[in-house]
């Protein structure tokens, strides 16, 4: 049986923690609109999330705002909740990362960081190095609000990419204290 204390097991953890931001990527790659794109990547996340937590699996906080992003988008979309559709709809890609400086505000707040994997206050210093490229990705959303692939993946591979170095560094600096 695959233990998820295991190195594969940890590793098909964390692709699974991604399944709900593909399932969104994905759904328009078949050609589903995005209110249906929004509702697939939202319906996965409330399948995988808690899956995950019954694991005893500790989420990425920045694939938790992403999961609240898609459920929030999604519930705009199929419950008429005109105010949020609205805001929703000015905001765009921007969206996806004020729920990220949301719930990363949260993660900081609580004291936990922005790292699944190492804890401490350096992981909480280096959370605001993540928070201010979370800030970079929101104006630079707005600023190409409309084309996806600049508005909202060209940051959010920047922001992943350095949430996994700045990971590395820190766990790197704890095996060597």
């Amino acid at each position: 049986m695959l233990s998820p204390d295991s190195r594969v097991g940890r590793t098909v953890l964390g692709f699974a923690e991604f399944l709900p931001l593909l399932a969104f990527v994905y759904a328009g790659r078949f050609e589903a609109d995005y209110p249906e794109r929004f509702v697939w990547g939202a319906g996965t996340a409330l399948v995988v999330v808690p899956a995950l937590l019954l694991l005893g699996r500790r989420l990425n906080p920045l694939l938790v705002a992403v999961a609240i992003w898609l459920c929030f988008e999604a519930f705009a979309i199929l419950l008429p909740i005109t105010l949020l559709g609205e805001a929703l709809g000015v905001l765009q890609e921007a969206g996806f990362f004020l729920a990220i400086l949301a719930v990363g505000a949260g993660y900081v707040l609580a004291g936990r960081g922005l790292f699944a994997v190492v804890d401490g206050a350096r992981a909480r210093r280096a959370s605001f190095v993540l928070l201010a490229l979370a800030g970079g990705g929101l104006v630079w959303a707005l600023v190409f609000r409309g084309n996806e692939a600049v508005a909202a993946v060209l940051p959010a591979t920047v922001l992943f990419v350095a949430q996994m170095m700045l990971a590395a560094r820190l766990r790197d600096r704890a095996d060597a204290s």
